[in-house]
């Protein structure tokens, strides 16, 4: 249990906290983002809006951007109008974000938007993303939202890692240096007197 108190020991669980963040959820982590995709199958009458919900899913706070995608039957060109809409669904959810964009062969790929409705604060809670569109020809619309993974409640992790690392360093030196006060010091082997 003495093993918890000592200065080497906090600094190693620190240390180690940082690499499973770093190769996790952090930057060279295999799940630093999260990706939800909703796909709109234009079908039928052509230039008549279709509108998809998708379900729930939750969004932590991180940087967030959104991008759509066309693709048209083989050998065909494509121009379509796409609104989409960030819909909260819990009353701690941030407020809604919403936009449009065109699309027009041979460039079918719009984005990344930055979600945020302009606050400057990235989402986070519970939403549901409605997508609407129109084209002149039937189509497949995908809006995939990515989210980088390493924040809660919008606070990144490694500062809340750090922080909690610092806490507990200290925790742990503070008792040895007000120790280390106490003891007295000897300052070389003889006394010299005048």
């Amino acid at each position: 249990m003495g093993v918890i108190t000592k200065p080497w020991f906090a600094i190693a669980v620190v240390l180690a906290a940082i690499g499973v963040w770093a190769f996790t959820i952090g930057p060279w982590g295999s799940w630093h983002e999260r990706t939800t995709s909703t796909r709109l199958v234009l079908r039928g009458d052509t230039y008549r809006r279709q509108t998809l919900v998708s379900p729930a899913f939750s969004l932590n706070g991180g940087p967030a951007t959104l991008r759509i995608k066309a693709v048209p039957p083989a050998g065909k060109s494509l121009m379509a109008s796409v609104r989409w809409e960030l819909i909260p669904t819990t009353p701690a959810a941030d407020a809604a974000d919403q936009g449009s964009a065109g699309l027009t062969s041979p460039s079918l790929e719009t984005g990344p938007y930055e979600l945020g409705n302009g606050s400057g604060r990235h989402p986070g809670g519970e939403f549901r993303l409605r997508l609407s569109a129109a084209a002149d020809s039937a189509a497949a619309i995908t809006a995939t939202i990515t989210e980088q993974r390493d924040f809660w409640h919008g606070i990144p992790v490694y500062g809340i890692i750090l922080l909690a690392g610092v806490a507990y360093i200290g925790l742990t030196v503070v008792p040895r240096l007000r120790l280390w006060q106490h003891e007295p010091w000897i300052v070389g082997g003889h006394r010299h007197e005048d």
